[in-house]
């Protein structure tokens, strides 16, 4: 999902480092930085990628540092990986790196309020250029890959009826848990938003093959 002109990739909140280095080994001449703000994990990190950082290879780089802060350069086509944390953090670091790099691409896989996220996307009219649903130790993620004015990519929408295996009954459970999630939210609170969630999730479990 990585696009093949990204000049610089910020695995951002990266903890384990993971997703950073199959960056790295799917593309080496590309320079990964690796970001986190708490110490312990930066040096279990700079343990962890000895071998592979070396005079003859320095594009892996280590930042302990907020990623709501980190400055990033506004004239190379940049991708921010932000995974595993919630819609409130993501959104404060897509906020501060899109005010310096608007052509920048966003790789997205948080862990909850994902509405809250793809508001802020859609009111900016970002475009969808790819994305997955996976499942991980027992619930459901959505990977996206965005960028705002793409000539590539199609509109992003809050659900993406192409991700799902309608063949999947685990697929369909985890559909029908975020859908309830959507009916409880919408007794406690006002946002009429969320009787489309409900319409459009609706519709997507209506299409599956499992019962």
């Amino acid at each position: 999902m990585v696009p093949r002109d990204t000049a610089l990739v910020y695995d951002l909140c990266c903890d384990h480092g993971k997703i950073g280095m199959k960056v790295h080994q799917h593309m080496p001449a590309t320079p990964v930085i690796f970001v986190d703000i708490i110490e312990s994990i930066i040096e279990k990190l700079k343990v962890k990628l000895a071998t592979y950082i070396t005079s003859e290879n320095n594009k892996l780089t280590i930042l302990r540092k907020d990623a709501t802060t980190l400055k990033i350069p506004s004239d190379k086509k940049a991708l921010a990986i932000i995974s595993g944390i919630g819609a409130d953090l993501s959104i404060k670091i897509f906020n501060n790196l899109y005010r310096q790099n608007s052509n920048a691409y966003f790789l997205f896989c948080i862990h909850q309020k994902t509405e809250l996220l793809k508001n802020k996307l859609i009111e900016l009219n970002f475009n969808l250029i790819d994305a997955k649903f996976i499942i991980d130790n027992g619930k459901g993620y959505e990977i996206f890959l965005v960028q705002k004015n793409s000539s590539v990519a199609k509109e992003l929408k809050m659900f993406q009826p192409d991700i799902y295996d309608y063949t999947s009954l685990e697929q369909k459970r985890l559909l029908e848990k975020q859908l309830n999630y959507f009916k409880k939210k919408k007794n406690f609170t006002n946002d009429q938003r969320f009787n489309q969630y409900i319409k459009e999730l609706d519709s997507i479990l209506s299409s599956f093959l499992v019962f």
